[in-house]
């Protein structure tokens, strides 16, 4: 099995890649990926401010997790938080921990 990869979303974020994901979040009752693809592609939140990223997680080409860092408007510029929205589709047999230290 290969490594798990953790990319930082670059450029446009391709929704038709997270169908899978999504889908299998709302199967187990959380809709704050259909959040996250409705804000993104109606552009009120792109990850694209100062401070802010999405990442996601493949193995093997698929992507089974998905998190967001975003400004806090509370502590001031420059400053982010994990979005609520951070998901990890389930792996039998595997326990998947993401570090995002230095990868912004």
């Amino acid at each position: 099995m290969e490594p798990i990869q953790l990319e930082k979303v670059q450029e446009r974020l391709d929704l038709k890649e997270l169908n899978e994901l999504v889908t299998g979040s709302v199967r187990e009752g959380f809709r704050h990926l259909t959040r996250l693809v409705e804000d993104y592609h109606a552009g009120a939140n792109r990850f694209d401010q100062t401070g802010e990223a999405l990442f996601l997680c493949r193995l093997e080409n698929k992507i089974v997790g998905i998190c967001g860092l975003n400004r806090d408007p509370y502590y001031g510029e420059g400053l982010a938080e994990l979005e609520g929205f951070m998901y990890i589709e389930h792996i039998e047999g595997m326990v998947l921990g993401i570090s995002l230290q230095g990868r912004f």
